[in-house]
């Protein structure tokens, strides 16, 4: 298994290597697409990890992993594996913080900032006295700095969701956020193998079933059945 691991990882690198920086962010995002659909942890560890090889010297792929961490994070939690998602956490903070240096105002990274922050919260309840404000606050000040940011608005969209009401949150705020960060991922038509946004769909309809919003998280279903009908959340869809 471990030659296996090696090999694909080396096959990543070298194939990198042979194409142009847009193209080999195209091909880590098909990757991670295909990883994500197939529910293939094994697969998204692996492609992370090439990813970290490469260099990731812009900013935009440095914050590209960190949208990877956090896909991968919320699933280690989400299963138990709690060791394993606070080494992501670590690894996320260590980029954010070098990104945040440089470029203080980059709101992607402060809306991040404030997930990873969250994800501490989850991990252990007697940090949330202290690390809820901060959260909060990190969302929020991304939101007012750049609030067209799809990744920005949808995590404003799950702070909303989740926080408390006495702290500002919100759930229908919380779900017009994510209809609002999806919309704008297809009027800029950046839906195609784009495990972002059908991540965004999965949550979208988990959240209106969770509110007693059937016909919508229906729809929501069906349109995630025609976008990637070999996903494992459609069998949800009522009458298929």
């Amino acid at each position: 298994m471990k030659r296996i691991k090696t090999i694909l990882l080396c096959t990543l690198l070298f194939g990198l290597s042979e194409i142009s920086g847009a193209e080999a962010q195209k091909q880590f995002s098909e990757q991670m697409y295909t990883a994500y659909v197939e529910g293939n942890t094994a697969a998204w560890s692996e492609v992370i990890h090439a990813l970290e090889q490469s260099g990731v010297p812009e900013t935009a792929n440095k914050l590209e992993l960190l949208e990877y961490y956090y896909g991968h994070t919320a699933y280690l939690i989400s299963n138990d594996r709690n060791r394993e998602a606070r080494a992501y956490i670590s690894r996320a903070d260590k980029l954010l913080d070098g990104i945040l240096a440089e470029e203080p105002e980059c709101a992607q990274a402060l809306s991040l900032k404030g997930v990873f922050l969250g994800y501490k919260m989850q991990l252990s309840k007697i940090k949330v006295p202290i690390l809820g404000p901060r959260c909060i606050k990190y969302i929020r000040k991304a939101y007012s700095l750049e609030p067209g940011n799809v990744y920005v608005l949808s995590n404003l969209g799950h702070m909303l969701y989740h926080c408390p009401a006495a702290f500002g949150g919100n759930r229908e705020k919380g779900i017009a956020c994510l209809k609002a960060a999806i919309e704008k991922m297809e009027q800029t038509d950046r839906t195609e193998k784009n495990w972002f946004y059908l991540n965004l769909l999965v949550i979208l309809a988990q959240y209106q079933t969770e509110t007693g919003a059937q016909e919508s998280a229906a729809r929501t279903y069906r349109k995630i059945a025609d976008i990637a009908p070999e996903f494992p959340h459609t069998h949800k869809i009522s009458g298929m």
